[in-house]
């Protein structure tokens, strides 16, 4: 995953739709194996993001203190 092109809301957009797939279909355990690694990158992704995003706002934040 490209972290420059992570577009934060798509990726929760695609988890939301992983999680409904997931409760709506009686789908094999391999599948569902498959299904959780993909929104456990997608969840990755996001934390990276917010985690980048607060770095950005602190240091924005201290910039304008000084």
């Amino acid at each position: 995953m490209k972290e420059k092109n992570f577009n934060y809301a798509k990726a929760m957009e695609q988890v939301k739709s992983i999680i409904k797939e997931i409760e709506e279909n009686d789908m094999d355990v391999d599948a569902m194996v498959a299904k959780i690694e993909e929104a456990a990158a997608l969840l990755k992704g996001c934390r990276s993001k917010l985690v980048k995003t607060d770095e950005t706002v602190q240091k924005i934040l201290d910039d304008i203190e000084k």
